[in-house]
This record gives structure tokens, C-alpha cells and sequence, in this order.
């Protein structure tokens, strides 16, 4: 229970000073971070310019590629991986 009205004082000090000298969160403890999930971008290995058909050689294949060998796929696949939005 002493540690709990400790915290409460320590708090409200911390408050007291931020509105003081005029500080937010991001001034503390630095700039927004991203998400949790956000990540690098989504890089393109595999891009089919006539339709559009983008694929970055992970996870499901689109259903436009499924029936590709891998030859034939290989003929999309692009010399340098590029971000989803560059294309």
C-alpha cells in the first residue's frame, strides 16, 4: 500500500514538471515509434508488368502464378527487389 501512494506522488510530480516546462511523452522518451507490426517494406521480387501482379516470392503465390513453373516465373522475377509502392 506505501509503494502505491509513493507511485501516486511520484506521478503527479512528474506531471506537475511536464506541464511546467511544457513537455510531452515524445520529448521524454523520444520520437513516435512505429507499430508494433510495421515493419521494413514489403519488398517485390516478382512483378508481371502486363497485369499488374505483384509478388514478393513469400507466402501464397497469386493465383495468376500458381500454375507457373518455375521457369515460367522466373521470367517475372526482378533483378532487384523493389517496395511494394514503387511499382
Amino acid at each position: 500500500m506505501i509503494l502505491q501512494r509513493e507511485k501516486v506522488k511520484v506521478i503527479a510530480g512528474i506531471r506537475s514538471k511536464m506541464a511546467e516546462f511544457d513537455l510531452s511523452e515524445s520529448d521524454i522518451f523520444g520520437g513516435a515509434k512505429p507499430a508494433s507490426g510495421s515493419k521494413k517494406p514489403k519488398m517485390i521480387r516478382y512483378y508481371d508488368p502486363k497485369r499488374g501482379i505483384k509478388w514478393a516470392g513469400r507466402g501464397r503465390k497469386p493465383p495468376e502464378f500458381e500454375e507457373l513453373s518455375q521457369e515460367e516465373l522466373d521470367r517475372f522475377r526482378l533483378d532487384t527487389p523493389v517496395p511494394a509502392d514503387a511499382l
